[in-house]
């Protein structure tokens, strides 16, 4: 991602010097572009930036009893009397 955003500013500052030069459609549309790529990487990046961690949270209340796992499990359904 770095190297596509350093390109896409070094392509903005040649378009810019390019449209100062020799002021007409294709440089100006080169600014454009250029501007275009960096906004498009900036919203990427805020994408990014908000998305959520994968994170597991479990709440187990009372006489419950929780089970955690990284991955796949089996759990016995076996009812038994429980004491309490």
């Amino acid at each position: 991602m770095l190297v596509l955003r350093n390109a896409a500013l070094i392509g903005l500052a040649l378009s810019i010097v390019w449209l100062f030069k020799n002021p007409g459609f294709e440089p100006a549309l080169a600014c454009i572009g250029a501007i275009s790529t960096l906004g498009g990487l900036a919203f990427k990046d805020h994408q990014k930036s908000l998305q959520r961690s994968n994170v597991q949270n479990q709440t187990v209340s009372g006489a419950s009893s929780g089970i955690q796992a990284g991955g796949n499990i089996s759990i016995n359904t076996r009812r038994k009397e429980r004491n309490e």
